[in-house]
């Protein structure tokens, strides 16, 4: 596959690699050539506690990877250090071959990456590259605003804040009051690769894979401070809070409901173990929303969040889905700019 960096391309790819023959369990090979070497190529695992892997330098900018045959895996090209100047060459050439000819098939896709969040006509996307302010009108969602980010993959927005899950720096906050030119205005490093949020009080909560929760304070959101750390059993996959609940999805052992108190103390009351794979959720009306991989999307009655009952399973969900201000947010590649908009229908 041949590619072209760019902001606001897609740069992320799955790799589904296996077995073509019985008893074969070698690797797949990853070669990733970038001629003026200011690039680099990161594999995240999908679907197993195996750790982010970069790819191996070699000579004439080429990187390697032998990723398992059992796993699948969430490739991302980024730059090295700096973003590369507009005028220099980003080119660069993706290959994925068998270790053993004839013993896997491997294939190459594009993954759409857009995680927003709303705040009344106005939505806010994390992707990757780029802060992205729409506005919304009608059928209309045009782009009134932007901002360069080095890895933005998840947004949470309360009040005159953006707060940004950045996959290689940890927080950043980004000062959205004016539309049209939004502001980094601090940040603050997390242990582990951060790829959700979520907010409660004047707490921000990072979901980091591996390194569980990360719980920082923005009471003050010019000055964010670490406080803790919420060690899990699982893999975190998601994060979000509403309703005084936080809600922390794993990716083997369903959703862990905490309660947020006045005194910003999360305390673990309930769990809700879906019948999906878990990839987002949402809380709205004292329900939550609980999007599966595929298009399944559960409804969850958290009322009595020490009992969490579902109430019934959707289909047609994508991506994500943010369940705010009477809308429910979906997330669909090719409309709208991979963002459309349905009515909550009150249950």
């Amino acid at each position: 596959m041949n590619g072209e960096y760019a902001p606001e391309a897609r740069t992320v790819y799955t790799v589904e690699a296996s077995d073509n023959a019985d008893g074969v369990g070698e690797s797949v090979q990853v070669v990733f050539t970038n001629p003026a070497g200011n690039l680099k190529l990161m594999a995240m695992p999908f679907m197993s506690s195996a750790e982010p892997r970069e790819g191996a330098p070699g000579p004439n900018g080429v990187m390697t990877l032998n990723l398992h045959s059992g796993e699948d895996w969430r490739l991302v090209v980024m730059p090295k250090s700096t973003e590369p100047a507009p005028s220099a060459d980003r080119s660069y050439t993706i290959a994925v071959s068998s270790v053993s000819l004839g013993a896997k098939i491997a294939t190459l896709t594009a993954l759409p990456l857009t995680r927003f969040d709303v705040a009344g006509d106005r939505v806010i996307a994390a992707q990757w590259n780029k802060l992205r302010i729409y506005q919304r009108s009608n059928n209309t969602m045009p782009q009134i605003g932007s901002l360069s980010m080095s890895a933005a993959v998840d947004v949470v927005i309360d009040g005159k804040y953006a707060y940004i899950a950045d996959f290689a720096q940890g927080l950043k906050v980004v000062d959205v009051s004016n539309p049209t030119s939004p502001t980094l205005v601090a940040s603050e490093w997390a242990l582990g690769l951060p790829d959700s949020i979520a907010k409660s009080g004047s707490l921000v909560f990072l979901g980091t894979g591996l390194f569980g929760v990360q719980v920082i304070d923005v009471s003050n959101p010019l000055d964010p401070t670490w406080v803790e750390t919420i060690c899990t059993d699982d893999i975190v996959v998601d994060v979000s809070a509403a309703g005084g609940l936080l809600m922390v999805s794993g990716l083997l052992d369903g959703v862990a409901l905490y309660s947020v108190t006045m005194n910003n103390d999360a305390q673990r009351i309930g769990t809700y173990s879906p019948q999906v794979w878990v990839e987002d959720t949402a809380y709205y009306g004292g329900k939550m929303y609980v999007k599966g991989l595929g298009d399944v999307m559960e409804v969850v009655d958290v009322r009595n969040p020490l009992k969490p009952t579902k109430l019934n399973t959707e289909v047609g969900a994508r991506i994500e889905v943010a369940a705010r201000f009477g809308d429910s947010i979906i997330a669909r590649p090719g409309e709208l700019l991979g963002i459309k908009v349905f009515k909550v229908l009150q249950q």
